[in-house]
């Protein structure tokens, strides 16, 4: 087997490339901004249309994104943006965030990030000032725990749903980009934007396991969540209760099968099999989404939909693969350095 450099395979921040100049990026994140508040006032004026340009549009193309480079995307996110306003007006109060939400924010992000998606079916997909509401919650949020807490502790580092699914897809990047925010300050255990390659193998091998736990609970359910959201009929289709009671099961039975592999083989590189998992979310995913994206721009059946469909579904296996390999080598040498320091 070919020799792999540690540090080629994890590089740290500084060794990150940061593509664009610091001016240029704080361009950029400007433009994303003003496109969330272009958005909001495009729901608000124009709901039917703000909708579908937002969950038929904007929406499919974010998981991409996240999967081939998160870093990216920690750069360009405008609730991100918002977070750090108070830093680099240099008015936050920069305290710091106390153990329990260091600990157990990840799954109160999982749950919120579960609330939310649950929730497009009954009334997000549908009501354009809802969604408004939504988003609206979601920047003040951001911005109040970036005026109280050091760094990105207080929301993108801990509390924000979608950092859920950033841990998940972001360890084995196909473009790694540096954080290019500000400097280091400390304020996050394993922080992802410092060393994102190998911030998800400290954490599944860290003597607390409840970094590992949250990892793997996520993991097992998320390719049943999204089989779910896609299957199960909207309310008033199925009354409420019995639309959570078939999202209950699609996670069970998904989760189930991850911890039965996770005994049965995968009891010593539980990084691999949570990788799998995420793969087969992210399959999942544009399996039931890459249809209802090409429809956007077609507006009909033919042989074109067909082949533009399949393009995407085989593009996004494609790289699965190769993602799923790249995680399987990162593992496997990360476990090799550990067992030579010991």
């Amino acid at each position: 087997m070919k020799t792999i450099d540690y540090k080629e395979l994890f590089p740290s921040a500084k060794k990150l490339p940061s593509i664009f100049s610091e001016k240029t990026w704080q361009k950029i994140r400007m433009f994303t901004l003003l496109l969330l508040v272009l958005e909001i006032i495009f729901l608000y004026l124009k709901p039917d249309q703000g909708l579908f340009v937002f969950w038929r549009i904007i929406i499919p193309v974010i998981p991409l994104v996240l999967f081939i480079s998160t870093g990216l995307w920690r750069n360009i996110c405008p609730v991100g943006e918002i977070n750090q306003i108070p830093t680099q007006l240099g008015v936050s109060k920069e305290q710091k965030l106390s153990e329990w939400p260091k600990k157990y924010g990840i799954f109160v992000a999982i749950l919120l990030f579960l609330i939310f998606v649950t929730s497009r079916k009954l009334i997000f997909n549908t009501n354009a000032y809802a969604l408004i509401g939504l988003l609206l919650l979601l920047v003040i949020s951001s911005f109040i725990m970036g005026y109280l807490y050091k760094g990105k502790s207080g929301w993108c580092s801990t509390f924000c749903p979608i950092m859920t699914v950033e841990r998940l897809y972001g360890h084995s990047p196909f473009i790694s980009v540096r954080n290019c925010y500000q400097d280091c300050v400390g304020c996050t255990k394993n922080c992802f934007d410092v060393a994102p390659d190998i911030s998800f193998l400290k954490n599944l091998y860290d003597k607390d396991p409840i970094f590992f736990r949250s990892y793997q609970f996520f993991a097992g359910i998320f390719p049943g969540f999204i089989c779910g959201f896609y299957l199960i009929p909207d309310p008033p289709q199925i009354p409420v209760y019995t639309m959570y009671l078939y999202f209950l099961i699609y996670c069970f039975c998904s989760g189930a099968l991850l911890y039965l592999l996770n005994y049965l083989f995968f009891y010593k590189r539980a990084g691999l099999l949570i990788s799998i998992f995420g793969a087969l979310a992210i399959n999942c995913y544009y399996w039931f989404n890459a249809p209802l994206f090409v429809d956007v721009f077609t507006h009909s059946e033919n042989i074109y939909t067909l082949l533009a469909t399949w393009f995407i579904r085989t593009g996004v296996f494609v790289l699965s693969i190769v993602w799923i390999k790249k995680a399987y080598i990162k593992e496997r040498v990360y476990l090799l350095k550990k067992v030579k320091k010991k």
